[in-house]
């Protein structure tokens, strides 16, 4: 029973000292900077976060009402993949910044962050593979008006949020990024050959779908490293301004919102 139990806490600590190691490898020198604002007060910061949760409620139930058959495909679909976690974004990024900073634990703010660079890297794709090789024009107008907002709107919304935040691109967050797309690849391959193809270019019918899917993979990792540029620029953008915004400490890449004693 002792050599069980040492067994066991063996296997425990080797599985606790790998998760530590990815955990560190994913977010060395990253701190919390999700829910602040580098450019807006605390209090105006949370007023447009409160709407941009709304936004994200009113677009998903706005696209769902618009498609006929979306409960039964909302998990096929990468556009309702984002949908969904775009308005999980907005959402606990609002909650996030309602809570005063120091009680936030890392639990909590790490996988908003990279939800957030997974939802603006994926959008970005989406926008521009469905007006450019998936839109027929065969919708009726309730339909447009929510593709509109799902491969559009959206997007502009998180466009915006990039350059209010202090959330940065980390080089290592390309990695669950990537898994994040082999696995929408894995599902759309399971589905296709199970049921029916969702896209007219992905009907895996021969080789040429996998070297789509494959360019759909390596374009979305261009477009993250593309962010990950324009942190810099969005870095050097908060300290050519640090002086007229007083409310702004900056430290690192993308920099730390210290709000005033009265906000926390």
């Amino acid at each position: 029973s002792k050599s069980i139990n040492a067994e066991y806490m063996g296997i425990s600590n080797r599985r606790m000292s790998v998760t530590s190691n990815i955990d560190k490898w994913l977010w060395l020198g990253v701190h919390n900077e999700v829910g602040r604002s580098w450019i807006l007060s605390h209090k105006v910061n949370l007023v447009y976060k409160a709407l941009c949760a709304f936004y994200g409620l009113f677009m998903f139930f706005f696209v769902w009402g618009a498609s006929e058959e979306w409960s039964e495909l909302m998990f096929v679909y990468l556009t309702d993949w984002g949908v969904i976690l775009t308005a999980s974004y907005f959402l606990s990024s609002f909650a996030i910044a309602a809570v005063p900073y120091r009680k936030i634990p890392p639990y909590i703010w790490k996988p908003c962050h990279l939800l957030f660079e997974l939802v603006l890297s994926t959008e970005l794709v989406i926008v521009i593979v469905y007006w450019g090789a998936i839109f027929n024009g065969n919708l009726t107008s309730l339909q447009l008006a929510a593709s509109i907002h799902a491969h559009g709107i959206t997007f502009i919304l998180l466009f915006i949020d990039f350059w209010v935040n202090c959330i940065e691109f980390v080089t290592t967050h390309v990695v669950p990024i990537v898994l994040f797309g082999i696995l929408y690849i894995l599902v759309n391959l399971g589905y296709t050959l199970g049921v029916r193809y969702l896209y007219a270019i992905l009907k895996w019918e021969s080789v040429a779908s996998a070297g789509v899917a494959i360019g759909i993979l390596l374009f979305l990792i261009a477009v993250f490293f593309l962010f990950k540029g324009l942190t810099r620029v969005k870095a050097k953008l908060q300290g050519d301004n640090s002086s007229t915004l007083p409310r702004v400490e900056l430290s690192g890449l993308a920099g730390k919102a210290i709000m005033g004693s009265a906000d926390l």
